[in-house]
């Protein structure tokens, strides 16, 4: 007798309503949504991907590489919030990196704003790689103003700035926001020569 497919939001609510036990039949259907690249699963897939990073479900944590290059811009969007900020994962900090200088878009938004939660978690060669990068990023005066937003939101993150602390992810940040002293400490902790703005 063939098993029933679940949705995605059948096996969440299994997991959720038994204490985060899944059965041994939705653990393979997960995996299946995870694996597939068909274009008619691709709610399916979106779903999986937040299932695994909102459950924390290690066993799939090496499926979830392969979609940072997705065709798909939202779930590569979706993959580097995961991978990097959800999970931080160090094995892609390096692949976040290269997506924040060269992907379009949300995507290399996402990858900007996320990548400073993770740099303490790396080797300092690649944390200073990518400190030099975000704050070139915040001080372009060419660069949109929301990745240079997400610039700031991840050097904050980087420093560990309290989340009460910083200003609200729900606006353009204003240059009255900025704070130097934690400008000048990032430049410091990274080893990046001062710019004359900081």
């Amino acid at each position: 007798m063939t098993e029933r497919q679940n949705s995605v939001k059948e096996i969440r609510d299994e997991y959720f309503d038994n204490d985060g036990i899944l059965s041994s039949n939705s653990l393979k259907q997960l995996k299946k949504y995870l694996e597939d690249n068909n274009d008619e699963n691709i709610k399916e897939l979106r779903s999986a991907i937040s299932l695994v990073t909102d459950a924390h479900l290690t066993t799939f944590f090496p499926l979830l590489g392969k979609h940072l290059d997705h065709k798909d811009e939202y779930i590569r969007e979706l993959t580097v919030g995961s991978v990097i900020e959800g999970l931080r994962l160090t094995e892609y900090a390096g692949k976040g990196f290269e997506m924040a200088q060269n992907d379009v878009g949300s995507v290399r938004n996402i990858a900007i704003f996320t990548l400073g939660s993770i740099m303490d978690k790396v080797l300092f060669s690649l944390a200073q790689k990518i400190a030099k990068y975000l704050l070139s990023v915040f001080l372009n005066s060419a660069e949109d103003k929301s990745l240079r937003d997400s610039a700031y939101f991840s050097i904050l993150k980087a420093m560990k700035v309290p989340w009460e602390d910083r200003p609200p992810v729900s606006r353009e940040i204003k240059d009255s926001d900025t704070d130097l002293s934690i400008m000048s400490e990032f430049c410091k902790k990274y080893q990046i020569r001062s710019h004359a703005r900081i």
